[in-house]
């Protein structure tokens, strides 16, 4: 059995997620586990450690957003380490509400 190197176990998990990068979609995953401290996914699109990325998480009807540091990369999967919850979702809602008013 090999020693756990993270503060928190991660659970095994299968959910669908997008990743950004600045801003920018760079495609879909698999999560593949999670804790409250990281999670592994399954990607292909090039990401390499010290990526600071963003990923979309499924959430209650909606979906969460936050920022992650990309501590491990290899052929089968990458290891995020958890950063921040990210702004987007109120920055998305706020430009909605904003052209919502403009049309009124």
């Amino acid at each position: 059995m090999t020693m756990e190197h993270r503060w928190k176990r991660r659970e095994p998990v299968n959910l669908d997620v997008e990743v950004y990068k600045d801003g920018a979609l760079l495609g879909a995953a698999r999560a593949l586990d999670v804790s409250a401290g990281g999670m592994g996914l399954a990607c292909r699109f090039g990401l390499r450690v010290n990526d600071v990325v963003e990923v979309q998480l499924p959430e209650e009807g909606h979906y969460g957003y936050a920022n992650y540091l990309v501590v491990h990369v290899d052929a089968e999967r990458c290891g995020l380490m958890f950063l921040s919850f990210s702004d987007r979702h109120q920055r998305e809602q706020e430009a909605i509400d904003l052209q919502q008013t403009i049309k009124e």
